[in-house]
């Protein structure tokens, strides 16, 4: 299937190299996602809607007309009272926990008594109780959208029930403090993927998004099922339609917005680019190094004898005659208690000598790093922008086997 050649160079081509997606590594599909909140549960999750539709007043009304649409058989929106709302609002809590509790088919579900219905509710569940724990929290007592959301889930078929959950437990629940840098990343080009999809289907067809995000699974993260009432699709025509909406150059822009200057993101970047990405040195750059640090040393030295002989004459002088200046300079002098023991500046020297090569061997290790650092910036940092440039983004990316060279996939015979 070679689609990647149907596909407009400006597309995809970064720094004179075309690059695409490719299905993500499997260890970086797994949803980055903390164990279920301890605490958290069903009933307590169905306890809070009801306390949530309860408490809904008249200032609500604007909020509702606005998200809660109205079917061409109902009345006007903006005749609606809060009452209907609040009737509705209950109609969809008693179906979403009955639901749950039966574990029943319906519209837009895995067929009754299947393994695919069996893993449709576990989801379900697994969503809602990382949604409970979300709630539970002070910070989102008055979380009015998430709350009015979920509910909501039960207005459509089945495909759309699990996949608005989905969505809201990937935004609010999906945790990525502890993830690895290639797991960020390999979200990132998740909620991209996902974002290209649904633009495929401007008419906003739930099952055709659904469907489209099964066959497509491996350049997401999450797991998805089948779509019940949607078709398969002829697989080749939709990776051709996927990756003119899903580009590489889509995506390492949306990268480059994330690595904000100092941002923790940026930070642990600019670590994995040292570690997988610093140029070897030649020759001459080490013998520059070594050069340096001689200089270094010398330097040092220069200072030691210095502050040695004001040592030495300060130490003749008596306490009492010392003067601040004199005292000042006794406590700032960085000698050590065996240089200050030598009795002469030739012995002091004798002493720094000896020292010189373990200097140079302990900081070699050090000066090659930072030279090699600076150079990695030199060649992959924009500093008029402040900011990454785009080829290295995407060679991290073809590392962590997110995106891929033409030639990789398509290898010359």
């Amino acid at each position: 299937m070679l689609v990647w050649t149907r596909i407009r160079p400006e597309l995809c081509t970064i720094g004179g190299v075309k690059y695409f997606p490719i299905p993500l590594p499997e260890g970086l599909r797994a949803q980055l996602a903390p164990p279920v909140p301890e605490g958290a549960s069903i009933k307590h999750l169905q306890e809070d809607l009801q306390s949530f539709i309860v408490g809904l007043t008249s200032l609500n009304l604007p909020k509702l007309r606005k998200e809660i649409l109205v079917d061409a058989e109902k009345i006007n929106s903006d005749e609606r009272t809060l009452e209907s709302y609040k009737q509705e609002l209950k109609t969809w809590e008693g179906m979403l926990f009955s639901r749950l509790e039966t574990r029943e088919p319906g519209f837009g579900t895995p067929v009754a008594g299947t393994e695919e219905l069996t893993k449709f509710y576990e989801n379900i569940e697994y969503y809602l109780l990382h949604l409970d724990g979300f709630l539970s929290k002070e910070e989102n007592r008055d979380a009015f959208f998430e709350r009015l959301r979920i509910l909501q889930t039960q207005s459509a078929c089945g495909a759309r029930f699990i996949g608005e959950l989905e969505q809201l437990f990937s935004l609010n629940c999906v945790s990525s403090e502890h993830a690895t840098l290639q797991n960020q990343f390999a979200q990132i080009a998740s909620t991209e993927a996902k974002l290209a999809i649904e633009r495929m289907y401007p008419d906003g067809n739930v099952h055709n998004v659904n469907q489209a995000m099964f066959q497509l699974r491996e350049f997401l993260t999450g797991s998805y099922i089948k779509d019940q009432i949607s078709h398969q699709m002829d697989q080749e025509g939709l990776m051709l339609q996927f990756l003119k909406s899903h580009t590489s150059k889509g995506l390492v822009e949306t990268i480059l917005i994330g690595l904000k200057p100092s941002s923790p993101m940026e930070e642990v970047f600019t670590q994995y680019l040292k570690e997988n990405f610093s140029p070897e040195l030649t020759q001459g750059e080490l013998q520059e190094v070594q050069e340096e640090l001689t200089k270094t040393w010398n330097e040092r030295k220069k200072s030691k004898i210095a502050q040695f002989n004001e040592y030495q004459r300060i130490s003749k002088i008596k306490a009492e005659e010392l003067s601040p200046a004199d005292r000042f300079k006794i406590r700032t002098l960085s000698l050590t208690a065996e240089e200050q023991a030598c009795e002469s500046v030739e012995s002091l020297s004798a002493l720094l000598d000896s020292k010189g090569e373990s200097f140079k061997e302990a900081n070699f290790k050090q000066s090659v790093q930072s030279r090699k650092d600076d150079i990695l910036y030199q060649d992959h940092f924009d500093e008029r922008a402040n900011k990454w440039k785009p080829e290295i983004i995407a060679k991290a990316l073809q590392k962590m086997g997110i995106l891929a060279t033409l030639n990789e996939l398509i290898p010359k015979p």
